[in-house]
């Protein structure tokens, strides 16, 4: 599908598509764009892709001139050398869309990019460190898209790892994340709240996801107490 779409369109140097994900039982998930209503874009998608990965590797096609202009995959990163790929080649060139799912990828709890996702490089989440490549190659994004939007794109992966350090009971290190989280997008409320969980004990977070859950089943069930409506606050 992809070839014939570059043939048909000369001026895309590069097309993706929608990926399903399926677990050890072979359960397909609905694909991504189903399950995120996501509205993928086509043609100067850099600030897009800046913002959100949007699409996974296995779903890319890309004609052979596009490294002659950009250049060989940075092999110094150990995590994210697709996306700082994918990010170059959407700066320089026009990229197309397949609107079909083109790529099935199985998901596991021993599957090595899962742990390597989870990994610090250079004491930041790979995906920041993806990004301050990029910012430092093309320094008109700011003036592009404005420092708000950066610093808030770069928090999101600082406060992903808190939440992955908070989950193993890790609060140093979740507290730092969090942490720096906040110094990119200090107006965020919800990092500020995790952000003062770390201090808790592990025992006393796991009894309050445990009423939580409980409140939230019961909710879904329709049995709150009162029969007042549900208020649940993201």
């Amino acid at each position: 599908m992809q070839v014939p779409y570059l043939e048909e369109h000369p001026g895309y140097a590069m097309v993706y598509g929608d990926m399903t994900t399926f677990d050890h039982r072979g359960t397909i998930d609905e694909s991504v764009k189903q399950r995120f209503h996501i509205t993928f874009p086509e043609g100067n998608i850099f600030l897009p892709l800046f913002k959100e990965t949007l699409f996974g590797s296995g779903s890319v096609v890309v004609r052979k001139e596009c490294f002659h202009k950009v250049g060989p995959f940075d092999e110094s990163l150990l995590v994210g050398s697709d996306y700082e790929m994918w990010l170059r080649i959407a700066r320089n060139f026009a990229v197309g869309y397949v609107d079909r799912p083109v790529l099935m990828y199985r998901q596991h709890s021993s599957m090595s990019t899962l742990n390597l996702g989870r990994a610090l490089q250079d004491g930041m989440p790979w995906e920041v460190l993806v990004l301050t490549k990029i910012l430092a190659r093309y320094p008109a994004i700011p003036a592009e898209c404005g420092w708000s939007v950066i610093n808030q794109r770069l928090a999101k992966p600082y406060a992903c790892m808190g939440h992955t350090f908070l989950r193993v009971q890790d609060h140093a290190n979740a507290r730092r994340m969090f942490r720096k989280a906040l110094r990119h997008w200090p107006t965020n409320k919800s990092y500020g709240l995790f952000y003062l969980a770390t201090f808790a004990r592990p025992s006393h977070l796991a009894a309050v996801r445990r009423i939580y859950g409980k409140l939230i089943r019961r909710v879904s069930e329709g049995k709150q107490p009162g029969g007042s409506s549900p208020v649940i606050a993201a």
